[in-house]
């Protein structure tokens, strides 16, 4: 889904996840922002959104069927035309070799604080 000229003033936001009730949520609460958002349901429906698409920013969730979230930020990043796009990894666990601040531009928690969502996030 590529851009409109009608929607060019909303930021676009991808974001995968293989939990549909995860999608929705942050779905519902990036649009309440003021975001526009389209979704995959794991990093290889990702990638084939981003040959669609130009999100200004990719939210990713590490434990996916396909790939990891750690798999689809190094096939990102080795895209010149999608390098440049901030990325924010997300997790309810992440193995221990693998360092947040490393592989995204932010992590956010999965167990997410229920009364303010938006101070989970860590930028890096």
């Amino acid at each position: 889904m590529a851009r409109s000229e009608h929607d060019k003033d909303k930021p676009l936001v991808l974001v995968i996840d293989d939990e549909p009730n995860i999608l929705t949520a942050l779905s519902l609460l990036l649009e309440d922002e003021g975001y526009q958002v389209i979704t995959a349901r794991h990093g290889l429906e990702g990638l084939e959104r981003l040959r669609t698409a130009r999100p200004d920013l990719i939210i990713t969730d590490y434990m996916m069927p396909h790939m990891t979230g750690v798999e689809l930020i190094e096939e990102v990043r080795a895209g010149p035309e999608w390098s440049h796009i901030p990325i924010l990894l997300m997790s309810a666990a992440l193995p221990r070799d693998i360092k947040p601040a490393e592989v995204a531009d932010a992590f956010l928690p999965k167990a997410l604080n229920s009364t303010n969502p938006k101070r989970n996030a860590t930028p890096h």
